[in-house]
């Protein structure tokens, strides 16, 4: 009889265990799913308040340079500039765009530059000591010297020749937006209007073509920049 309750008694210790597992299992899935679908809402205001300060400093930022670049223009002309137009001449007439670089253009012009390069070493050698004063109507020769006897001489001009060869040809940034390199272009075909620096200060003046021809530029702006 001890032995049977002894039994029973086990296998009630052991149904309890496995209840309160059952309980514990259940209680951390319900708080799983309580992390996954309750999620804190973000505050809305928070995010576009800074979006809104940048837009407005941008726009102010924009128009302060723009008012800034207008004091450097006098348009004369009835063509109105438009802003990238304004941005662009306010750099002045000395500002020089990054030019287009054509790899094999470059290429020849190295190879033209090395040509003058080893003629001008060639002559060294060959006329070395004959110290000769020139003609005062000397008339300057197109004479290529051949290849001399001197080894020393012919491999140096040989490996510049393969170093210039391996010279890894870089494309420069350009230093003026995508827009104002337009510009650039609409300006230059635009032959109704003449762009020109003052002649006292250092204000850009564009002009009607036929008031430049006729010599009545100094009248007062047409319109509006």
């Amino acid at each position: 009889m001890r032995m049977v309750k002894l039994q029973q008694m086990l296998l009630d210790t052991k149904e309890e265990q496995n209840k309160e597992s059952e309980t514990y299992l259940n209680v951390s899935f319900v708080s799983t799913d309580l992390s996954k679908t309750e999620r804190v809402p973000k505050c809305t205001k928070c995010t576009k308040k800074p979006n809104e300060k940048r837009k407005k400093l941008r726009r102010d930022i924009h128009q302060k340079t723009r008012e800034s670049n207008i004091r450097y223009i006098r348009n004369l002309s009835d063509n109105e500039l438009t802003g990238d137009q304004i941005n662009l001449l306010s750099r002045r007439l000395k500002f020089i765009p990054t030019p287009v670089t054509n790899e094999s253009h470059i290429r020849s012009q190295l190879l033209n530059d090395f040509k003058t390069f080893a003629r001008r070493m060639r002559l060294q050698y060959m006329f070395h000591g004959q110290n000769k004063e020139q003609h005062p109507f000397h008339v300057k020769s197109n004479w290529e010297p051949p290849t001399q006897p001197l080894v020393a001489l012919e491999t140096y001009l040989e490996e510049v020749k393969s170093q210039l060869a391996e010279v890894k040809i870089l494309k420069p940034k350009n230093n003026l937006p995508h827009k104002e390199c337009q510009e650039i272009k609409e300006l230059k075909q635009n032959t109704n209007i003449n762009v020109q620096k003052a002649d006292k200060g250092t204000t850009t003046v564009i002009m009607n073509k036929e008031d430049k021809i006729r010599g009545t530029g100094t009248t007062k702006p047409k319109g509006k920049l």
